[in-house]
């Protein structure tokens, strides 16, 4: 863990893979400052939470309810929508980190922030910050806003036999689009663009 996060917080330092990244994944992905009209675009932020579970670095992820929403069912990272309480993003992806799954802000640190990024069909843009937690969390999740808690490896992200190209059947999209699949689960779309620049910066040597 500590060779990774010093490897983590010295990438954060440089040119960050970004939308180089991003359009791996979904090739048509404009950058934030490519979007028209940005300025009207609603404003959140995430939590990639790296952290040891029996030793090997893991990451924390989230499958959401089925609800009337263009992100229903979807699985996601801790996080969520700007509120005027919050004093800046980090306080924000660390408010709803703990409102999600019960994160103990006291047990963190924030490593930096990848690139931000914009989600057509919610209009909103996700800020993600990385962090580490050097102990092992025990998850409590919100039951109305946390189906269930995914643990997963981060050597399975960074293994790109788990990145596939395959049909998504997501809300309103059906599509073909790139995925990693690990375990029976599908993490694509934004969650699977931030996790993909954070396994460049990391494999970057």
């Amino acid at each position: 863990m500590i060779s990774l996060e010093k490897k983590i917080r010295e990438g954060l330092t440089k040119v960050l893979p970004g939308s180089t990244a991003h359009q791996k994944l979904m090739k048509l992905r404009k950058p934030v400052s490519d979007i028209k009209n940005i300025e009207k675009a609603k404003v959140s932020a995430v939590l990639v939470l790296i952290y040891p579970r029996h030793n090997i670095p893991h990451i924390v992820l989230i499958k959401r309810h089925i609800y009337n929403g263009v992100h229903s069912g979807q699985i996601g990272l801790p996080g969520g929508k700007v509120e005027k309480e919050d004093a800046n993003l980090i306080d924000t992806a660390l408010r709803e980190a703990h409102e999600e799954l019960n994160i103990d802000s006291n047990k963190i640190e924030i490593l930096g922030k990848l690139t931000p990024l914009y989600i057509p069909p919610s209009n909103f843009i996700v800020n993600p910050f990385v962090a580490i937690q050097k102990t092992s969390p025990v998850f409590v999740p919100d039951h109305y806003e946390v189906e269930k808690v995914i643990e997963i490896s981060l050597d399975q992200f960074l293994n790109l036999d788990n990145l596939i190209y395959t049909k998504i059947k997501s809300g309103n999209y059906n599509k073909k689009a790139w995925a990693f699949q690990i375990d029976n689960h599908f993490i694509w779309g934004a969650t699977g663009m931030i996790l993909k620049e954070l396994t460049e910066l990391i494999a970057n040597d």
